[in-house]
């Protein structure tokens, strides 16, 4: 069944361009797709009914993938194509408004948030200074670059929060950016208190918040 799916996620992208974004959302859906069979086949479900599931978690994915390039027609060619009920790719343009606004949503939403993190990078970049030169203590500002990171992450996981096709982004990134918050407050905790024999335990408890992480996202999936 696991092939029968792999063959049915080719068949959505047979017209696509070879572009990096179709490689990417082809890869995208593909896993996720075969990680939601494997879940309800471990929930009891029969190779049928998992694909049938998984099949119909896809959903209508023709918006958001770049179509090949195919040459304008005459209009007489165009018309009698009509006639005959083949399928115009201009034709369905007319129609898919409703897709042509989500890919519209997605592209604003990723420029808005390339600006929102090359705002953030400089404000870091500023603050690690300022607090260098204010506080005199180097040794320990540059922890500000670990934290970096975990905030853009953040700022990314909300910009994607409500987009289905990037929720295993978003998961990504709520996980990485708790593990750089810990790493940050590791050596902040580490350099205060001289223990480091004991501050080593809080890569643990950062192991367990990172399983409480992704059990929260496998829920908020089972939900969908």
């Amino acid at each position: 069944m696991k092939q029968k799916l792999t063959e049915y996620v080719d068949a959505l992208f047979r017209s696509a361009a070879l572009t990096v974004r179709n490689a990417e959302l082809k890869e995208e859906i593909m896993q996720n797709t075969l990680e939601k069979y494997d879940d309800l086949i471990a929930d009891g479900k029969t190779p049928d009914e998992a694909y049938r599931a998984a099949v119909d978690g896809i959903g209508d994915i023709s918006g958001l993938i770049e179509p090949a390039y195919v040459p304008p027609q005459p209009p007489e060619e165009t018309a009698v194509s009509v006639a005959k009920g083949e399928k115009s790719v201009h034709v369905e343009a007319n129609f898919g408004g409703a897709d042509a606004e989500a890919e519209d949503d997605l592209r604003r939403r990723k420029k808005l948030l390339n600006s929102a993190t090359g705002t953030l990078w400089l404000a870091f970049v500023a603050l690690y200074f300022l607090w260098s030169f204010a506080s005199g203590k180097w040794y320990i500002s540059w922890v500000i670059f670990l934290i970096a990171p975990g905030v853009t992450d953040l700022v990314t996981a909300v910009f994607y929060w409500n987009v289905p096709e990037k929720r295993k982004k978003v998961r990504r990134c709520c996980v990485g950016a708790m593990w750089m918050f810990m790493l940050a407050a590791y050596f902040v905790v580490s350099f205060a208190t001289g223990a480091w024999h004991v501050t080593w335990v809080m890569f643990l408890i950062a192991a367990a918040l990172s399983c409480m992480l992704n059990a929260c996202f496998d829920l908020r999936r089972e939900e969908r």
